[in-house]
């Protein structure tokens, strides 16, 4: 990341795991945001921008490395960032590069909610060591059926079973 976004930007890391979350402000809506982001990563899926009373939000997956991000956006301009992965290099290099493209500017102070988020996002990380342990399988596949899982129940509308069921296949990790 640039030295003046990583300076502004909240990071938490807890064994590989990291998770960054930065606030700001850009006049780029989500939807050009979503464009960017497709005509740049091939291989990032994005899911349709949400439209909430309060917020909107963009979701992206990326599988190599396991890139969980999101943007959300609470009016025009105000935008924040969330991003989790077990590989921070490419976190934070994905993270600039479409901070830069959309003229993100981080706010000077950073809220403080993004540390109450990262508690839970250990304790998940927790089950993904456990469970990666007792499967035998690399804990990057189970971190990532765990986050793609989500994000296709969360952000897609699939049904929790049927969500999980599509994470372990596109991990190639059979169910037991």
């Amino acid at each position: 990341m640039t030295c003046k976004l990583i300076d502004k930007a909240q990071i938490f890391e807890h064994e590989r795991l990291t998770m960054i979350g930065i606030a700001g402000t850009t006049s780029t809506p989500l939807n050009d945001i979503e464009e960017l982001i497709r005509k740049r990563y091939d291989s990032a899926e994005i899911a349709e921008v949400q439209n909430h009373e309060k917020r909107d939000f963009l979701a992206t997956f990326f599988t190599d490395p396991v890139i969980d991000l999101t943007f959300d956006q609470s009016n025009k301009t105000d935008t924040g960032i969330i991003a989790y992965s077990l590989n921070k290099q490419t976190l934070s290099k994905i993270i600039d590069d479409i901070a830069s493209s959309i003229s993100f500017v981080p706010y000077e102070n950073q809220p403080p909610y993004w540390e109450s988020g990262f508690e839970i996002e250990k304790l998940t990380y927790g089950k993904s060591e456990l469970i990666s342990q007792v499967l035998h399988q690399p804990l990057e596949k189970i971190f990532g059926i765990i986050r793609y899982a989500n994000f296709l129940s969360m952000y897609n509308g699939f049904p929790r079973e049927r969500a999980q069921t599509l994470a372990f296949k596109k991990f190639d990790v059979g169910l037991i």
